[in-house]
């Protein structure tokens, strides 16, 4: 009986560590500093669904798979998975063939491979490889992106951003906060096309461009470099 009643408690002790440390996990650490005054409450449009969405706690891996709704606490890795809703990951995202039909919402760095997602919204560096992005794209932090297709306005804060063999709608580049002093810069490489305007709010923006590159709009707020 004392045997038992010790296993009992013991098994209540482990629920409750583990209950504290899914809690506890901090997927703050993963934003860069002056970004993360923008946070927002990522459950607001999911306050009010009759439908139950998936919840993890990471590292969560997961492959192969059709899901709802999702949203994972911690490091995610996901393969071949097509999310109907909403994608939301507090913590660092690796994704390779998965589409999300809503919004995909990343609190923490995300590397996409071949990826088609509706509507992009992240705090953290990105770097995409072949993947479609259909609606607009928020990003806070750098952007690395390859084979890519934004089919809409990228909206960015961003001292760094390298475009190569990608396309985008227009591309609006936020001020800085005051804690960043270095000058946002833009680099188009290979066949890069942006079929809009290029808006640096800053004023002080400078657009290094390939010499395959189009810029189809107009350059505001930025100097205009060549090369190749």
């Amino acid at each position: 009986m004392v045997r038992k009643s010790h296993y009992l408690l013991s098994s209540v002790i482990t629920c409750l560590t583990f209950i504290s440390t899914l809690d506890a996990y901090d997927y703050k650490k993963h934003i860069p500093e002056e970004y993360r005054q923008f946070l927002t409450d990522n459950d607001q449009g999911d306050k009010n669904d009759a439908f139950q969405k998936e919840e993890h706690y990471g590292p969560f891996h997961l492959a192969d798979k059709k899901v709802h709704k999702l949203k994972i606490n911690g490091p995610a890795s996901l393969e071949h998975v097509k999310v109907k809703d909403n994608l939301i990951i507090n913590g660092p995202a690796t994704l390779e063939n998965v589409d999300v039909n809503k919004n995909l919402i990343v609190h923490g760095p995300l590397d996409s491979i071949n990826c088609t997602i509706h509507t992009l919204d992240v705090m953290g560096p990105v770097s995409m490889r072949d993947s479609v992005i259909k609606k607009k794209t928020k990003i806070y932090g750098p952007l690395d992106a390859v084979g890519t297709k934004f089919e809409h306005t990228i909206e960015i804060a961003s001292d760094s951003i390298s475009l190569e063999d990608t396309k985008a709608h227009a591309i609006r580049i936020l001020k800085n906060s005051s804690k960043r002093q270095k000058p946002q810069k833009l680099i188009l490489k290979g066949n890069s096309i942006i079929h809009s305007d290029i808006t640096f709010e800053s004023g002080h923006g400078i657009v290094i461009v390939s010499k395959n590159a189009t810029i189809k709009g107009k350059v505001k707020g930025a100097k205009v470099e060549y090369f190749g």
